[in-house]
């Protein structure tokens, strides 16, 4: 595009991007994305910290906008004060971005690595799990907030418990010994380790992990023997599949927040697994809100009996 060298004089001469496109058509989005260090409130401990974030800012570009001015949200990054909670940032960024562009909307989106102390479960000594935090802000005709977490998970496939214990039926069976034996320890299956995701709405971190702690065992960093054994069990006395997971954190996701939030609030559950004796992976979501997940759930009761692996019948093979 070959510039008008009669307002070689003018500002607008070199506001590149806001000269008129020579393809004038409007963009749903312009975006741009850098990493930046953030000083957060830590959403477990209330206590301030830095955490480096992946942020993304976007904004509606209009047919007479060439393009974004990225140096205004330069500015936004430095301009917002902080310290504040991860939601907060993503809202008052939102808000800095889209004055300074001179923009009817903008959406951002901040995501970083939160590393959270737990204490393990029999020897009650500190660890660490390792979390993923984001959220996500809008101002505009569509303005809100969401926060999202994902958490690392292990689970073990029900497929090849239900054929051990067969086999140790059969062995039992053939001695006379009692099948309630096999109720005493979880059966031999493979595990796969994999990531759970939930996205939604007026809620907090700590909701957020405590949904997340519920749907799955989550690995952690340290861990004394016998609380690898109590994992592995919890892990094993339950075979689940990618999918029970996603629908058993939507089931800790509704009970958490019935009641909690507006029945229109969204929700998004996610999670992959990497499989351990398979070529392949595996995927399962759900995205609904937390009123039609009512719906869809309170007519249905909650049957554990194909999850949790039944005892045979006594006297039974």
């Amino acid at each position: 595009m070959s510039p008008d060298l009669a307002t070689i004089a003018h500002p607008s001469f070199v506001d590149i991007p806001g000269q008129q496109p020579a393809v004038s058509l409007p963009l749903q989005a312009g975006s741009c994305h850098r990493d930046h260090d953030v000083a957060i409130i830590d959403p477990f401990t209330g206590r301030e910290r830095d955490m480096l974030c992946t942020i993304e800012v976007a904004f509606p570009l209009p047919a007479s906008q060439r393009g974004l001015h990225m140096s205004r949200m330069e500015d936004a990054l430095h301009e917002v004060a902080t310290p504040l909670s991860l939601d907060g940032y993503a809202k008052a960024l939102a808000e800095a971005c889209a004055r300074l562009q001179g923009s009817p909307s903008c959406r951002v989106r901040v995501e970083g690595r939160l590393e959270r102390t737990l204490l393990t479960p029999v020897s009650k000594r500190p660890t660490h799990q390792f979390l993923r935090v984001w959220a996500e802000a809008s101002v505009g005709e569509r303005s809100g907030t969401r926060i999202g977490m994902s958490a690392p998970f292990f689970n073990a496939c029900p497929c090849a418990q239900r054929h051990a214990m067969r086999e140790f039926a059969d062995a039992l069976d053939k001695r006379r010994l009692p099948l309630d034996i096999l109720g005493l320890a979880p059966l031999q299956s493979h595990t796969n380790r994999g990531d759970l995701r939930i996205e939604t709405a007026g809620v907090t971190f700590a909701d957020l992990a405590s949904i997340l702690g519920a749907a799955s065992p989550s690995p952690t960093e340290l861990l004394k023997g016998e609380d690898e054994h109590a994992l592995v069990k919890a892990a094993q006395a339950r075979g689940m599949f990618v999918e029970d997971i996603v629908r058993e954190a939507a089931l800790q996701a509704l009970l958490l927040l019935r009641g909690k939030v507006p029945p229109a609030t969204p929700l998004l559950i996610a999670a992959h697994a990497e499989e351990s004796v398979h070529v392949h992976h595996l995927f399962a979501d759900i995205t609904t809100t937390v009123g039609e997940l009512q719906r869809q759930l309170q007519d249905r009761p909650i049957d554990y009996n194909n999850v949790i692996l039944p005892l045979p019948p006594p006297g039974t093979r």
